[in-house]
């Protein structure tokens, strides 16, 4: 009996691939280059694959009420980490760059996503570097 876990690429149907169907008219439903199927969803008939259905991205927000933010870092790998600044000091800006957004209360405000770039800061090792090359 197989335990791999497997799911459907149309529905929320997670199982084992033992729970699949067969694959019913397959050769008329793939194209070269995808990815090969573990069999049909018995739910809803759409190709089922193996491995678990990716998780939702983490999703975090900078909340700003006026300032700047300079720069937005992670030592470790970003992928699948939505960011989004919300400034809610929306003076000067036009009215289509504005966003309802509600956490606490509802409110206007300038929302955009950010892309999470490589850490970039120094190191206490630089910073001792530039300390001695400043004092000789």
């Amino acid at each position: 009996m197989t335990e791999t876990t497997c799911h459907c690429g149309n529905c929320d149907w997670v199982g084992t691939v033992d729970q699949a169907e067969p694959c019913r008219d397959f050769w008329s439903r793939v194209e070269p280059g995808d990815t090969v199927p573990a069999g049909d969803c018995p739910e809803c008939g759409a190709f089922a694959f193996i491995g678990s259905p990716e998780a939702p991205p983490v999703r975090l927000y900078v909340i700003m009420d006026g300032g700047l933010v300079q720069e937005v870092v992670s030592p470790d790998d970003p992928s699948g980490v939505e960011l989004w600044v919300i400034d809610y000091d929306t003076e000067g800006a036009d009215r289509d760059e504005l966003s309802d957004v509600t956490f606490d209360t509802t409110a206007e405000a300038v929302a955009y996503p950010v892309t999470i770039g490589p850490c970039t800061a120094p190191t206490i090792a630089d910073i001792e570097d530039e300390d001695e090359e400043a004092a000789a």
